[in-house]
């Protein structure tokens, strides 16, 4: 579908391209809303026509994971690595280095693992990409030492400060994790602090609102038109250099 999708593009136009998803993917109505709320505000949704779309209809979890995205990178301070080939499709040259093992894009310059490298010290972004670790999916090979809830704990542990997304329902072993309220245990430096925030919507809706009852995760299934319900962690330090 998404050869077809990238095809249809470039000879359709836009707002006729935006029908025909709508009707392909069953979407029920148009929709009006444009913002979430976010701490003391309300932060516009992004629109894209890369695996997000826009807000007249029912958009990707993108919709919100890049909005926050870059609200994030705008704040940060020094070089930004990525783990997993994201933002590149949207804010081409946003950040310093990108790791994925198995995406084509031309800003991805470390073909590895993200458990080979070395993230102390390090500013990191990952969008939606610890669901995929250690599944085979992008023809990358399992590696039974590799694990979405590893992953998570070496970029948190590791790096000096990071933005990290998942879409509930997408790996039991993450789920399961956050709504158990496991984050809560990782050790930090007194200078170190950890916020992880949990979204979700109706499925007839962009209406995403925060959700404090964590156990709620465990119970959301992912689909059948992207996420329902989104979880963002963001890893700050007081004292930055």
């Amino acid at each position: 579908m998404k050869r077809l999708e990238k095809l249809l593009l470039n000879l359709v136009p836009k707002k006729r391209w935006r029908r025909i998803i709508r009707d392909y993917y069953n979407i029920p109505k148009p929709l009006t809303i444009k913002e979430f709320p976010y701490k003391s505000k309300s932060l516009k949704l992004y629109e894209s026509d890369y695996n997000c779309g826009y807000t007249e209809w029912r958009q990707s979890e993108r919709g919100l994971e890049m909005a926050l995205a870059k609200l994030w990178l705008e704040q940060i301070e020094g070089e930004v690595i990525e783990i997993g080939a994201v933002s590149p499709y949207y804010f081409p040259k946003a950040v310093t280095h990108v790791c994925d093992p198995a995406d084509v894009h031309p800003r991805v310059d470390l073909k590895c693992s993200m458990f080979e490298l070395d993230l102390k010290g390090k500013n990191v972004l990952c969008i939606s990409t610890l669901e995929h670790i250690s599944t085979g999916e992008y023809g990358v090979n399992i590696n039974t030492e590799e694990s979405p809830i590893k992953g998570f704990n070496k970029i948190v542990q590791e790096s000096r400060e990071c933005f990290i997304t998942f879409p509930v329902g997408a790996s039991k072993e993450l789920d399961e994790y956050f709504a158990a309220e496991k984050f809560k245990s990782i050790p930090l430096n007194n200078d170190e602090s950890l916020e992880v925030l949990f979204y979700k919507r109706g499925f007839e809706d962009n209406d995403w609102k925060e959700e404090k009852d964590f156990s709620l995760i465990n119970l959301i299934p992912y689909g059948p038109a992207a996420a329902n319900a989104v979880v963002i962690i963001t890893k700050n330090c007081k004292n930055i250099s």
